[in-house]
């Protein structure tokens, strides 16, 4: 959760992290990201009734988006259950009944590929439903991790231009038989980021200061220091599926 800096209270903690959109302070609640897939039915990608400062995509995008649904199911053995974010006009989550393979005729996905193959192969021809344009060129890897049940998750993160987008995910999921079966996460449209300035108004210094500043009037707080500070995109309401404004904003840690 995002608040005015003003409307928070702090812990004597000396370590936080204050988030910057022109002269505005941030501090955000960490720990309220959650992947999990839950139950729908399939349905038709809708676009989103906003997504400030960009314009809603456009008509192309979304009979696109809508075929590649179609193509998706077509190219899958079993039914295919899709649910959308319209927060963000994209597709939060995709899974398959177990044992087939997601979109398996058009990826040639097989037994032999390893798991970051068939995840790259995936992606690569239906990562436009997540609102990417290059996957490749989008998507971090973070992590990839084999659970008790033996289901192996890819892990990534997404960015755009080179500046990674605060809060975002997207993860695939492998069973222990090696089939693809469901990919799911939280990822802003790069039709929405390509229209955004990539320039920050304020400088780096700027945010410092007023990161610095924040901590050391919030109560119980000795002065500090900023100790790192990276540039993010930020869509309010993107972890919680809720349309928000999109911002360039500093993360700015104080020690």
């Amino acid at each position: 959760m995002f608040l005015p800096i003003s409307n928070c209270l702090f812990s004597p903690r000396r370590r936080a992290r204050f988030y910057t959109l022109c002269a505005h302070v941030l501090v955000t609640m960490a720990g309220l990201f959650s992947s999990a897939l839950l139950p729908g039915a399939i349905h038709a990608v809708s676009p989103a009734s906003t997504l400030p400062p960009s314009a809603p995509l456009a008509g192309s995008s979304f009979i696109f988006q809508h075929a590649l649904v179609l193509q998706l199911q077509q190219q899958t053995a079993a039914p295919v259950e899709i649910r959308t974010r319209a927060a963000t006009n994209t597709v939060r989550a995709v899974r398959t009944a177990p044992g087939a393979n997601l979109g398996a005729a058009s990826t040639g996905a097989s037994m032999a590929m390893s798991v970051r193959q068939k995840s790259t192969a995936f992606l690569n021809s239906y990562g436009a439903l997540f609102g990417l344009q290059q996957p490749d060129q989008e998507l971090i890897l973070r992590a990839v991790q084999r659970d008790a049940q033996g289901i192996t998750h890819v892990q990534y993160a997404q960015q755009y231009a080179g500046i990674p987008v605060f809060g975002s995910r997207l993860t695939t999921h492998i069973d222990a038989q090696g089939h693809l079966y469901a990919v799911d996460g939280a990822t802003v449209a790069a039709a929405a980021l390509s229209q955004f300035a990539q320039t920050p108004t304020l400088a780096a210094a700027e945010a410092r200061q007023i990161a610095e500043r924040a901590a050391s009037a919030a109560a119980d707080a000795q002065p500090g220091q900023s100790v790192a500070l990276q540039l993010y995109f930020f869509q309010e309401g993107l972890t919680w599926g809720r349309a928000g404004p999109l911002h360039l904003a500093y993360e700015v840690t104080v020690a």
